[in-house]
């Protein structure tokens, strides 16, 4: 409750003076991931606790369209991966040739933290005891893979002194369960389902970094931010630890008010932050990038963001299978389907209201939203259900996690696909009001509509523009 306290604090950055609502928009990422909700726990405080503005948290392709839309001024705030961010802003990596200098950080909501996990009775306590052990460092071209060798070199061990394996987070789990490994490393958010499966039926031991080590990592990536694993998180983990995150940070852009990103009662925020046990000290100047700025409040934010982002449980929960085609893109796509009560899925452009794509689809029947993830480039499938005339998003599939896509402990069910990717199943949450905004990225990322076996280009229709997707009930046609 404290921590959720501060966050509503933390909204009032937001706050200025106004005699109308004001509408902001938030850039986060796929349904299915972590940055859409947390970007609607974030709306959900903005719309409650800030008097003059009202704030949308719309669907995109997470880092790198993030960085753009907020630079381009089509997005007033957005998530991003702190290497991304700080890309952007430097005009490095995957923004060579195209600084966005704009770019700003106001805080850090949570971090992938670099969580280093053995058996109890392994005798491995130390990272140097890591030499000569099979290790997991992450799926291949993983962050978890770059993250782990980031690590282990600036500790001085090379992947000469370890059996190196490169398995996905279940599949880590499943190994050391089974005692195919003696280690693996996780760079994620904390908890992540994986590691809270293997501590109920096995005794673990969470290697800790030593303040050198910490320190040696942070000179050779600087975008390390230490911060904190709770104790208590995972069970047999009893004691706060040190460990190295790297933040996924909320954005603006150097074109916002200041007025805007910190209002007059910026040393309440401060005061309130202290009084939740969080880091002292408030958000980075806004006339400077700081990517790790209140890296020891992540977990908080986090846990306060997605219990603000929940909704009322419409069921019990249903299954699909992604659809999949390459048939060319259509307007007008109907469904065949067994006789019953249908709904109309809609895409619409919102800025004049035009039709993009429409379908009629049957109670129980389904569709998927696929887009190609910005930073990694890899397919991601959200896909939905028809029940009773609600939209639900029922599951989705994440090749690998990467910026904006986790599996959030009790959403859902993590399952391996067994291609080294996951499904979060039995998601079974409602849409509210039975629509969402979507921002199609690039080409390159694509954001396409799957149903049965059509499929139809969203961004080939309103790259960047917002389009609403929405399921209409047929008694209000």
């Amino acid at each position: 409750m404290r921590s959720l306290k501060a966050l509503a604090a933390a909204a009032l950055l937001f706050a200025a003076p106004a005699t109308a609502q004001t509408p902001l928009s938030i850039a986060t990422g796929g349904t299915g991931g972590v940055y859409y909700p947390m970007g609607g726990g974030l709306a959900e405080i903005i719309n409650t606790k800030v008097d003059g503005y009202t704030a949308t948290a719309e669907v995109t392709g997470a880092s790198v369209e993030n960085m753009g839309l907020v630079a381009s001024g089509d997005a007033d705030l957005a998530i991003g991966l702190a290497d991304t961010v700080y890309q952007a802003q430097t005009g490095t990596g995957r923004f060579e040739g195209q600084q966005l200098e704009m770019i700003r950080g106001i805080a850090s909501l949570y971090a992938n933290m670099i969580q280093i996990v053995t058996l109890a009775d392994s005798g491995i306590t130390t990272l140097d005891d890591l030499r000569g052990k099979r290790v997991s460092i992450g799926a291949p071209g993983s962050g978890t893979e770059v993250n782990a060798g980031q690590v282990l070199t600036a500790a001085g061990i090379s992947y000469d002194d370890i059996d190196e394996q490169r398995l996905n987070f279940n599949e880590t789990a499943d190994a050391l369960a089974n005692g195919d490994i003696d280690a693996g490393f996780w760079s994620v958010g904390a908890p992540t389902s994986s590691i809270l499966n293997l501590a109920t039926t096995n005794a673990i031991h969470m290697i800790a970094l030593t303040d050198d080590q910490i320190a040696a990592a942070q000179a050779a990536e600087p975008l390390f931010a230490r911060t904190t694993l709770a104790g208590g998180v995972y069970q047999g983990v009893d004691e706060d630890m040190a460990v190295l995150g790297v933040p996924n940070v909320l954005v603006a852009s150097s074109a916002m008010s200041d007025d805007l990103a910190y209002h007059d009662h910026q040393g309440d925020v401060r005061e309130h932050r202290r009084s939740a046990g969080g880091a002292s000290g408030g958000p980075a100047d806004h006339d400077r990038f700081h990517p790790r700025c209140d890296a020891d409040q992540a977990a908080s934010r986090r846990a306060a963001l997605l219990r603000g982002s929940r909704r009322d449980d419409p069921g019990p929960p249903a299954s699909v299978t992604p659809f999949r085609g390459g048939a060319p893109a259509v307007l007008l796509l109907t469904v065949l389907s067994a006789p019953g009560h249908a709904e109309t899925l809609v895409a619409s452009r919102v800025a004049d209201g035009r039709v993009l794509a429409s379908a009629e689809i049957a109670e129980g029947a389904g569709w998927c939203v696929l887009w190609r993830h910005s930073v990694q480039g890899f397919e991601v499938a959200d896909c939905y259900l028809n029940l009773a005339g609600r939209m639900v998003l029922d599951r989705s599939h994440l090749p690998d996690f990467a910026a904006g896509l986790d599996h959030i402990p009790g959403r859902g069910v993590q399952r391996s696909d067994g291609m080294g990717g996951y499904w979060i199943e039995d998601l079974d949450e409602p849409v509210p009001g039975n629509a969402y905004i979507l921002r199609p990225g690039s080409m390159a990322v694509d954001h396409r509509l799957s149903i049965g076996a059509r499929v139809i280009s969203l961004s080939a229709l309103a790259e960047h523009e917002r389009v609403r997707i929405s399921l209409t009930p047929e008694d209000a046609r």
